[in-house]
């Protein structure tokens, strides 16, 4: 049995976030396809930086999934994202993924600016923390990331990001670095209802990843999501629902092989917001 335990949670972290990859967070982003360079929420702190740029009041996001529904490869986050008057927005998230045999934490402190009106950049430097019980303990990384957010023409998004500029070494052994990874991606508003995303995605040492997203407004309140990935290729759908100040969202990804995957999260603004406003 115990044999099966470590086989099962070998094959499950291929598929996971083992390695201190940057974790895709958010219930609405995991429901489309995982993408969200092109997407301006609280979630931007580990999509894309530069659209924290367009929040204008303080948010709180909270976020859990339980990959493949084992708990060892569960992953839950926090985002704190606080807007100011003239000086940008600063953000600061937390996150852990596994269990207490295997886990991975980290702490990371973001900033996003608007250049003009259709323009933003932003930043991020991470603390991670890789914890192996019994077998190497603790070490931790320091990690930077940057991107930028365009809007050429109205309706029209253009996103980049880039995490771990440095490449940032894991290990000495066989050179194991933390992924540096590249993502563009564009995002299109056709009606006030209707919102599409698509993302290339690229590290040093795996192929292209490719993702689309779909963002419906059903009902006054009311959204639909659904996406796909390649690379592992994947099935993405969610549902979110705003009431007031809280928006909620709840997803599902399905893998072939190693099943589904549900995905929870709750965005709380403190002061509100119309519907005209949390389009994307």
């Amino acid at each position: 049995m115990k044999i099966l335990f470590v086989f099962l949670f070998l094959i499950t972290a291929i598929y996971s976030y083992c390695g201190n990859e940057n974790w895709p967070l958010g219930g609405k982003q995991a429901g489309m396809g995982f993408t969200g360079v092109t997407i301006s929420d609280v979630w931007s702190s580990s999509h894309n930086q530069a659209g924290l740029a367009r929040l204008s009041i303080p948010t709180l996001g909270l976020y859990n999934e339980n990959r493949f529904l084992l708990q060892t490869t569960s992953l839950k986050a926090l985002s704190f994202a606080m807007p100011t008057n003239e000086a940008g927005v600063f953000a600061l998230d937390l996150s852990y993924f596994g269990y207490e045999k295997y886990n991975e934490s980290k702490v990371g402190l973001a900033y996003a600016m608007m250049i003009g009106h259709h323009f933003s950049i932003g930043a991020k430097v991470n603390y991670l923390n890789t914890h192996f019980a019994e077998v190497y303990g603790n070490k931790g990384h320091v990690v930077a990331e940057f991107g930028f957010l365009a809007e050429p023409a109205e309706h029209l998004f253009i996103g980049g990001h880039i995490y771990n500029i440095s490449r940032t070494k894991l290990a000495v052994y066989d050179d194991e670095r933390i992924p540096s990874t590249l993502t563009v991606g564009i995002g299109y508003r056709f009606t006030e209802k209707l919102f599409m995303t698509t993302e290339a995605e690229k590290t040093f040492t795996t192929k292209m990843i490719y993702k689309i997203g779909l963002d419906y407004r059903f009902m006054n309140n009311l959204y639909m999501r659904a996406g796909a990935t390649t690379s592992p290729d994947q099935l993405t759908f969610g549902l979110g629902y705003v009431i007031k100040k809280i928006k909620a969202d709840i997803s599902f990804s399905y893998h072939q092989v190693l099943g589904i995957t549900p995905h929870v999260g709750i965005i709380y603004n403190f002061k509100y917001e119309t519907t005209a406003n949390i389009a994307n």
